[in-house]
């Protein structure tokens, strides 16, 4: 059932659609298993837009150079790069 008389909206609400936004972007991250140089232990978890991380087995702090291909990418899109 229709209501014939026409309400206009409440304070605040625009009937207009939302503005056009930009894109948005999140880090396209993938993890890195990279020796221990201080234990040799074969796998230590670095993200690859981390600068480092912690040896779980030893606890000293191993370097990491962020690679080039760790970029960002649009989430607004359907398609995200693997």
């Amino acid at each position: 059932m229709n209501c014939p008389v026409q309400h206009p909206p409440p304070d605040g609400i625009s009937e207009s659609p939302e503005p056009e936004r930009g894109p948005l972007t999140l880090p396209a991250p993938y993890p890195e298993y990279l020796p221990c140089p201080h234990c040799g232990e074969p796998e230590v978890e670095i993200w690859c837009y981390e600068s480092g991380g912690v040896c779980h087995a030893c606890g000293e702090w191993i370097a990491h150079k962020v690679p080039v291909d760790c970029h960002l990418f649009d989430v607004s899109k359907d398609e995200v790069p693997r």
